[in-house]
């Protein structure tokens, strides 16, 4: 473990404890999005406790996407998570879009807006 740590060049404590010494599972999700004062809040959650990366793509009203790779880190306050854009017109919210990680509920990785016609 030291020596892939040291190569890696940081701590890898969350990855040993969540795949070596606990039974946990990975299962997170998009809790909601939710526009405020000229942004846009993408509430994550990580229901299971296996702490992994969060790989977030999210599109535009105008096409433009973005991915975005979250640190492990960012559950180490607790399972719920807020990412910010500076953009009003999110349309979609995808979590893990190559499907690399073990999650083992895909049902709420991703959001849609809804358009009302």
């Amino acid at each position: 473990m030291r020596a892939i740590e040291e190569v890696s060049g940081e701590s890898l404590s969350w990855f040993w404890r969540g795949w070596l010494y606990t039974t946990e599972l990975l299962d997170q999700g998009v809790a909601g999005v939710e526009v405020v004062e000229g942004e846009t809040r993408i509430h994550l959650r990580n229901e299971e406790g296996l702490v992994m990366p969060v790989l977030l793509h999210v599109e535009f009203a105008d096409g433009t996407m973005f991915d975005q790779k979250l640190p492990a880190e960012v559950w180490m306050r607790g399972d719920e998570y807020t990412w910010v854009t500076g953009r009003t017109d999110v349309v979609r919210v995808f979590l893990d879009p190559d499907f690399m990680l073990p999650d083992i509920d895909r049902s709420d990785n991703e959001w849609r807006r809804v358009v009302s016609e």
